[in-house]
């Protein structure tokens, strides 16, 4: 399996039980266009992302990484999987820098199947997205203990954006997985005018 497809594997499914844990959840905000503060620096783009309610939670220079709280719990270890790590945040925004210029956003959403649908949805509307440039066929996997994973890609164009969308679902076997955070989006947004040539063709699986 491509590793840079399925990172964080565990701690996906680690998060799958973390909904039945907790019923206090805040309505996140969906990032547009107008959320990054493209070309400029680090401190800009935390700031407006700030402001909106995001947590800064690594400066690493070329990398920023930001949460939002979207539930109480988000660190909920679980029994099923006590060799593993805390799961990461279920919604994390990572920025990349070149030259300390923000060149790239990677946004990761992990939620329901629905709300992670909705989640899509609303991105192709802030963005302006059609039908994709490249797709990809679904990978398929089956875990040792029966999990069914289907991951798939979508690389869209627009006239000032490139967008490649990896959507990671897994189908648990268990009871009381089900219904959890069971989806993962990564969502990598590439602006043109900080990514010279830059194409779907470019970001095309090999």
């Amino acid at each position: 399996m491509n590793s840079y497809k399925f990172w964080g594997l565990s701690a996906l499914l680690v998060s799958f039980v973390i909904l039945h844990c907790s019923e206090t959840r805040v309505s996140a905000p969906v990032p547009g266009p107008a959320a990054f503060a493209w070309g400029e620096s680090s401190d800009q783009a935390i700031s407006g992302l700030s402001s909106q309610g995001w947590t800064l939670i690594n400066d690493s220079g070329d990398l920023v990484v930001l949460t939002y709280p979207i539930s109480e719990d988000a660190e909920l270890e679980s029994d099923l999987f006590a060799d593993v790590e805390k799961p990461d945040e279920p919604y994390t925004i990572r920025l990349y820098f070149n030259n300390e210029k923000l060149a790239i956003t990677r946004i990761i959403r992990r939620d329901t199947t629905r709300n992670v649908d909705s989640f899509v949805k609303d991105i192709s509307s802030a963005f302006g997205l059609k039908d994709p440039a490249i797709s990809s066929e679904p990978e398929k996997e089956t875990t040792e203990a029966g999990n069914q994973i289907s991951s798939s890609e979508q690389i869209f164009e627009t006239e000032e954006y490139v967008l490649k969308l990896i959507r990671t679902t897994v189908v648990p076997v268990e009871e009381k997985m089900k219904g959890g955070l069971n989806d993962q989006v990564e969502i990598e947004i590439y602006p043109r005018s900080e990514n010279e040539g830059i194409s779907a063709e470019a970001l095309k699986p090999q």
